[in-house]
Order: C-alpha cells, then structure tokens, then sequence
C-alpha cells in the first residue's frame, strides 16, 4: 500500500517534467525545419516572410482568446488538449505536403504556427498557474522543455534526409499522442472564482502603467529573438549552411541555456529580475551585432552559444515581472494577452521588415540594424527602476 502510494507520488512529481520533454521535443519536429521545407518548396526569401508573418496575426486573436477563456472557465487543461491534437492533424498535412500552392500554404503555415506559439505560452501558463510546488521548480520544468528540444532538432535533420519531409507527420503525430496521454493525468490550474469576468474586464490591465511598460520592453526583446529565428537562419541558409547545422543550431540553444533554466530560482534569489533583464538585453545586442559580422554558419553556431545568457533572463523576467503587476482574477489573461501583443507583433513584424531590409541593404547590415534597434529597450528598462523597487 505504501509502495503505491509512494509510486504514485514518485509519478506525480516527475510527470510535469515528461510533458515538457515530449511537448517541446514535438514542437521542434514541428518548428525546426519549417523554414528549410518552405525553402525546399521553393519560396522566395520574401515569400517566406509573408507566409511566416501570417503566423502572428492569427496567434494575436487566439492567444487573447484563450487567456480570457482559461480565466473565465478557471481552466487551462482541456483547451490545451484538443487544440494540441488539432495541432498534430494540421502538421501531418503541412509536411505531407508537395505542391507549390501559396494560398494553401498560407492557410497551413498560419494554422500551424499560431497553434504552436499559443499552445508553447499557455503550457507554461498552466504551470505557472498550478499549485505552489509546481511553479516553485518551474525553471528546472521548462529546462526539462529545452532538453526535449535539443534533442528532437537534431532528429529533425536525420529524419528529412534519410526519409524525407513526409516522415516528420509520422513522428509528429507519435509524440504528440503521447504528450496528450501524459496531460492527461496532469491536475488543472488552481481554482479561484472568475466566473464573472467579462471581456471589458481586460481593458483593467491597459489601465496599469507597469504592465503596458512591460510589454512594450518585451516587444523590442523579442524582435531580437525573431532575427534571430527568421534572419539569422536565412543567412545561414545564404551561406550554404547543411541542415545539419541548421538542427545544430537549434540544438546549441536548446542545450546551452540549460544551466540558467535549471538554476532559476537561485538566479531570482540573488539576481535583481530587473537586472537580469538589463544583462539579457545587453547581451542580445551582442549577439544580433555578431551574426551580422559572421561570415561561416560554424561562426553562427558558436555565436548562438549567447543564448545561454540572453533567452532564460528574458523568460524568467517575462514570467515573473508581469506575474506581480496584475490582479491574481486576470492573471491567464495577463499572460497570455501580453504574449499576443509581445509575442505576435513582432514575428508579423519582424519577418516582413527582415526581407525588405535583406532585399535593400543585405543580410549583415539588417542585423546590424536590429541590433542597433535593440539599445531601445534596454533604455526603457531604466524607467522601470522605481516600478522595481515598489515591488520590494
């Protein structure tokens, strides 16, 4: 009796981490190789910005949607499973895919790509929502995510060159049925009574001047992380870069920013959060500045050992800061609706202006001028001072 119970508690514990291993292990099947497939087919640089940008205008409605909805049904786990299914189905096709058909590629990139964004923010949503052990290890969970990730990328490669873009669906649909078999037994988020919340009830958070702060300096962060993810592979694409280190790169993030992930809690006990922003955005300047002076993708992969620095800061201070500037009634819909505006405009964003900069200018000079763009978030994050230490 005992042993079952200890059994159970053993699995209870663990089960947080498997998921995240299985789901971003499927998200990477699933995002690693779009760009080199959308290449494969045979778009344009441009082409592929637009169907790339595509992505953030649906994931801007959904993500609103989902916060809002989570809040008012005090209920993350069900939406995230059947949209997660809903996922895997949309993928197969994707990959299974051989014609040269823009419009339908259109409707599948963008069908796939807000699903994949909505669904990485509101698993952590959900974890971060859950009871206070959960979100206590969440670091060390979400490490769990990038061990996954490191390890389906390079996978990613193998597959499409001993079997082809067609066996990605396979492998997709596998690892996200077993993802969802594993959700399955995952407890929900933590009631509380949100029952009367009403869509007017958003226009509460727009109302707080650190919050809309907050999303503004994470916007500008993350048009480095979209360089990073659509020019950078570009280049490397430019520079004849295998898709073997296409994966590799991936992988190299996914390892290196490991340690930060793992040691989060350590981080935000000695480390200002306010600081460690400062440091990840001064970091990234460096980087996006370094990938426009590479002139080989083995350059870009050492470079992209900065990750390591610049993602698991910024994470953390997206999660925390704006966890503590909104009303615990609001706080999927804080989360999530800051991800639309800070995750969304800046990948519609960031593709679209990337082609025309690269079209005009040439890959290295359109990083420099992102790096350069960068300096304005690390400037706002000096108007945050007081904000911080209101909140000590």
């Amino acid at each position: 009796m005992n042993y079952d119970k200890s059994m159970r508690k053993l699995i209870h514990n663990f089960l947080p981490y498997s998921i995240y291993f299985f789901v971003f292990g499927s998200f990477a099947f699933i995002y690693t190789q779009l760009i080199p497939f959308l290449t494969y087919l045979g778009y344009s640089t441009f082409e592929r910005g637009l169907l790339l940008s595509s992505i953030s205008l649906l994931t801007l409605v959904i993500q609103v949607l989902y916060g809002f909805f989570s809040d008012k049904y005090n209920t993350i786990k069900p939406i995230f499973n059947y949209s997660y299914l809903t996922l895997g189905i949309l993928s197969f096709f994707l990959y299974q895919t051989t014609q040269l058909n823009f419009y339908f590629m259109l409707l599948l990139v963008s069908l796939v790509g807000s699903l994949f964004r909505t669904l990485a923010g509101f698993l952590e949503t959900w974890t971060l929502l859950s009871n206070e052990s959960v979100k206590l290890k969440f670091g060390a969970i979400r490490a769990f995510g990038s061990i996954g990730w490191a390890i389906a990328a390079p996978l990613t490669s193998i597959i499409v060159i001993e079997f082809g873009y067609p066996m990605l669906s396979y492998v997709i649909m596998g690892m996200i049925l077993i993802s969802i078999l594993m959700t399955s037994f995952q407890s929900d988020v933590t009631s509380i009574e949100t029952a009367s919340i009403k869509f007017s009830d958003i226009t509460e958070l727009f109302s707080t001047p650190d919050y809309v702060k907050l999303i503004v300096i994470f916007t500008i962060i993350n048009i480095g992380f979209n360089t990073d993810n659509f020019t950078v592979i570009d280049k490397m694409i430019d520079l004849n870069a295998s898709t073997n280190q296409i994966a590799l790169k991936w992988s190299i993030q996914a390892i290196i920013e490991m340690p930060a992930l793992f040691l989060s809690g350590w981080i935000l006990m000695k480390l200002d959060i306010l600081k460690a922003l400062r440091i990840s955005i001064a970091f990234f300047i460096i980087r996006i500045g370094l990938n426009g002076l590479a002139t080989t993708p083995t350059q870009i992969l050492y470079i992209s050992l900065l990750q390591g620095v610049t993602f698991p800061l910024a994470f953390l201070a997206q999660k925390y800061m704006i966890e503590k500037v909104t009303p615990v009634r609001l706080r999927s819909s804080a989360q999530m609706i800051g991800l639309a505006i800070y995750g969304a405009f800046p990948a519609f964003f960031t593709p679209l202006v990337s082609g025309f900069l690269v079209n005009l200018v040439g890959y290295n000079n359109a990083l420099f001028i992102f790096s350069v763009s960068l300096f304005s978030g690390l400037y706002l994050t000096f108007r945050l001072t007081q904000f911080h230490k209101s909140k000590t």
